[in-house]
């Protein structure tokens, strides 16, 4: 019954160790585990942080898009205008030419009429000087 005893104590002193190695090895396992899922933790925060500033960088380009399409929208409308004004001067600078051509012409006829008035002029002066008395 001794050896009985003996043999039941060493198998319990056994199983103890058995357990308490288990019981190492899953704190062990648990310690690592722990460890990864802070790991992972850090990693999703660090994932975070990073789509924060990507989602701030493409506010700022939408942001910085908008004035540039104001700019462009701005840049045509003075375009626009611009193109307006541009046809009215030209538009002024024809009507312009015209009455300078027509300008042109009636002095050129008032020159012929003036030529012809001195060439009467001169006849009738010839005509009076022969009436002298």
């Amino acid at each position: 019954m001794a050896d009985e005893v003996r043999a039941l104590a060493d198998r319990t002193t056994r199983a103890t160790k058995e357990i308490g190695q288990m019981i190492k090895s899953i704190q062990s396992e648990t310690r690592q585990a722990v460890q990864v899922m802070e790991e992972g933790v850090q990693e999703v925060q660090e994932g975070t942080a990073e789509a924060a500033k990507s989602s701030s960088a493409l506010e700022q380009i939408q942001f910085k898009i908008g004035e540039v399409t104001m700019q462009i929208n701005q840049i045509a409308t003075a375009a626009e205008e611009q193109t307006a004004t541009t046809r009215e001067i030209t538009d002024n600078i024809q009507k312009i030419s015209a009455v300078v051509q027509l300008e042109a012409r009636s002095s050129l006829e008032i020159s012929h009429a003036s030529s012809e008035l001195s060439a009467v002029s001169v006849a009738l002066r010839d005509l009076v000087g022969m009436f002298r008395i």
